[in-house]
């Protein structure tokens, strides 16, 4: 677990998402109590049900190749304006 510059802390997670030919994976981060929840209980293959905000954005490297970045934002995150 670590904490935000403020000291509020956050976990970041990869959730894999089995599909019919392949694995994707979505990064998850916890934030708050939920974060200390996650560092204590969930462990690799453990099934969790995700509740928050999807986060999408693309993003081009210096060297032109273009990436998707997928987060799901759980918790109460401390930068967002709805909290």
């Amino acid at each position: 677990m670590e904490e935000t510059p403020s000291g509020f802390p956050v976990v970041n997670i990869l959730m894999a998402i089995n599909g019919a030919d392949n694995t994707e994976f979505i990064e998850v981060s916890a934030y708050g109590d939920l974060a200390g929840l996650v560092c204590e209980y969930c462990i690799k293959s453990t099934l969790i049900h995700v509740v928050g905000t999807l986060r999408y954005k693309k993003e081009v490297s210096k060297i032109k190749v273009k990436a998707v970045h997928i987060q799901f934002i759980s918790g109460l995150n401390p930068n967002s304006r709805e909290n």
